[in-house]
């Protein structure tokens, strides 16, 4: 940080009134015992070494903040092929303006803007609509770009 270190932060987080309540966790590539206890002394809860794994940011989560993760199988995430697919024809017929909008918003991972959209394109072809507001919904803005970047020729 350009103007303090994270242990300065987080002294200055201790002193107001908030941050007595204020849960903190370092995440540091220090890893010395020293160091440790200076993250420690300095007001931190607790403390993550770099590299990390995702799962220790879970858990640390877990333990500070008393919350609970639940984890869904990916497999059961998945939509079927024939609910998700996009059909070419369809887009092609969909103003141009309004593809490149679709196209700008799932580049930015802009759901609200992706699925105005939608629903402008919904209006024009409303199953298409639909589709992409369930490719929405899913995550699916990997696919959904694969296909407008083919359309239009555009790079994500």
């Amino acid at each position: 940080m350009p103007v303090m270190n994270g242990l300065e932060a987080t002294r200055r987080i201790r002193k107001s009134e908030a941050g007595a309540h204020t849960r903190i966790v370092a995440l540091t590539a220090h890893a010395l015992e020293e160091e440790r206890r200076e993250i420690l002394e300095a007001g931190c809860d607790d403390f993550i070494r770099k590299p990390y794994r995702d799962t220790e940011i879970f858990e640390a989560l877990a333990k500070n903040l008393s919350v609970r993760f639940l984890y869904v199988d990916e497999q059961a995430l998945s939509v079927p092929a024939e609910d998700n697919e996009l059909d070419m024809a369809q887009l092609k017929k969909i103003p141009p303006d309004l593809i490149e909008k679709l196209r700008e918003a799932a580049v930015l991972l802009d759901d609200q803007r992706c699925l105005k959209v939608a629903g402008m394109i919904s209006d024009h072809n409303h199953e298409l609509g639909e589709r992409l507001r369930c490719m929405l919904e899913n995550l699916q803005y990997k696919e959904m770009l694969a296909v407008l970047d083919n359309l239009t020729g555009g790079v994500s």
